[in-house]
């Protein structure tokens, strides 16, 4: 019997004989967890954009400047973009979020 490697998108089978492709799983929307990882990226950035408009709208104020408000708006903003990208990982992996 002579042994051949699968490729890269194949798997073998039980007895080893032949190359069967490989399912693709990932998180969907529709799933439990994809909604409750959804629910909280999109809470969290909703808090932020929120934290985000007090500091601006009161910027002048001793509280915010005490507070350095150019640094506190970068790490708001960073915040906020940390909470969306998580949302790249959930549906059907593309080309673009994958490498």
């Amino acid at each position: 019997m002579e042994c051949t490697s699968c490729p890269e998108d194949f798997w073998s089978n039980l007895q080893r004989d032949d190359c069967v492709p490989k399912r693709t799983e990932f998180l969907s929307y529709h799933e439990p967890l994809g909604i409750c990882l959804a629910t909280a990226s999109l809470l969290g950035t909703c808090i932020c954009t929120f934290v985000l408009g007090i500091f601006i709208c009161h910027r002048s104020t001793p509280m915010v400047r005490a507070n350095n408000a150019e640094l506190s708006f970068l790490l708001l903003l960073s915040l906020k973009l940390c909470f969306l990208c998580s949302l790249l990982f959930i549906g059907r992996p593309q080309l673009w979020t994958c490498q």
